[in-house]
């Protein structure tokens, strides 16, 4: 995939509660600890900001390493 800028919206199957958030967020805040992250357990969307460029391929790594399946950025 490619690095985004600022912000990018990410699906994410199988969170359910907030302990499935947290586990999604701390995985994508290994891949830089400046993104800021946010879930929607509602839409199975989380939103990442960032001042840097967001490594979506890093991002899609870590998520998909978790009991959680990154399915892909939303347009």
């Amino acid at each position: 995939m490619f690095g985004h800028k600022n912000k990018v919206i990410i699906k994410v199957d199988g969170m359910h509660c907030e302990h499935c958030a947290k586990k999604v967020s701390d995985a994508i805040v290994k891949v830089d600890e400046k993104y800021k992250v946010k879930v929607d357990l509602k839409c199975g969307e989380v939103t990442i900001t960032s001042k840097n460029t967001i490594d979506i391929d890093n991002v899609k790594e870590n998520v998909n390493q978790t009991e959680f399946t990154f399915v892909g950025v939303k347009d």
